[in-house]
């Protein structure tokens, strides 16, 4: 059953700190307001959310103040219900071109103050994109709400015609002495649309700032890797099964790409710069991807 929103809860978000995240917001009371100007940043955000990965907005709960405890929650911070009302919120959100379906608002009730709730606003991905009162359009990005490019208002508007996919290198450190390190690449693609993938490649390019590199790639009739004209590592991953929405598969499973880090590759590594590990993804009838990693993120030596 899924868990209810009541004040418990969100002490919860607080006692055990859960900071803001692409599908968490933080409003304190003063963000509700009856001037234009109020009422816009709230089209604004939960246009934002929708317009993302949907989410939730928590109204009534305030942020430290401190630079380093930013976007955490201090504290409830009451909204008077009487002032603002759930049918209130409901006209602003209305107001947000094209309408936003599945949009659900939670009056929580504050203990210590009857006329006092937090509101908790749920707002589903939408399957376009939707401008809020300013004519602009907004995204989740940095924990805030900022303004879409062209491509990625397009990107949203397809939604329900184009798959939607994204690509995140992590590492799992396998040992760790003090003059080798050895890691686990991570490689993780994920359905983050609303169409199952049938078809999807991944080629991605490993620097060469590695001591040295063990795999199953050349076992593996989907995989293939070969060496560049800089001695850099590209590897090319096709799909072996579909991909549905909200599912999320680490290729390297399959690929099993594991590196040593030493002194010499850490200094290799340190002189080039921002060595960069970069790729290109191809999905069915999607525009290809692509993006890029520092390597030095992928090593904690």
């Amino acid at each position: 059953m899924e868990e209810q929103w009541n004040q418990s809860r969100i002490q919860g978000l607080i006692d055990n700190p859960t900071e803001e995240s692409l599908i968490l917001e933080y409003k304190s009371a003063e963000a509700l307001g009856k001037n234009d100007a109020k009422k816009k940043e709230i089209t604004k955000d939960v246009s934002a959310m929708a317009n993302s990965a949907g989410g939730v907005i928590l109204y009534g709960v305030k942020e430290y103040d401190e630079p380093a405890k930013r976007h955490l929650p201090e504290k409830i911070d009451g909204i008077n219900r009487n002032e603002f009302s759930k049918e209130w919120i409901e006209q602003v959100i209305n107001n947000i071109r094209p309408r936003i379906d599945g949009v659900i608002i939670h009056p929580v009730n504050i203990d210590s103050d009857l006329d006092k709730v937090v509101y908790v606003i749920e707002i589903q991905q939408s399957t376009t994109a939707h401008q809020a009162t300013d004519y602009r359009y907004y995204k989740r990005f940095n924990f805030e709400s900022a303004p879409m490019e062209d491509y990625e208002i397009r990107d949203v508007m397809n939604r329900l015609t184009t798959p939607d996919t994204s690509v995140e290198f992590g590492f799992q450190t396998l040992s760790s002495k003090r003059d080798v390190h050895e890691y686990a690449l991570e490689v993780f693609v994920r359905n983050q649309g609303n169409l199952v993938i049938n078809n999807f490649k991944l080629e991605f390019i490993f620097p060469d700032m590695i001591a040295s590199v063990r795999h199953v790639i050349d076992a593996r009739p989907n995989a293939y890797l070969r060496i560049d004209q800089n001695g850099n590592y590209v590897i090319s991953y096709r799909s072996k099964h579909v991909l549905f929405p909200r599912d999320v598969i680490d290729i390297n499973q399959d690929l099993a790409w594991c590196y040593k880090i030493d002194q010499a590759s850490y200094h290799k590594m340190r002189d080039a710069g921002t060595p960069m590990v970069t790729w290109t993804l191809y999905a069915d009838n999607m525009m290809p991807k692509y993006g890029s990693k520092a390597f030095s993120e992928l090593q904690n030596f």
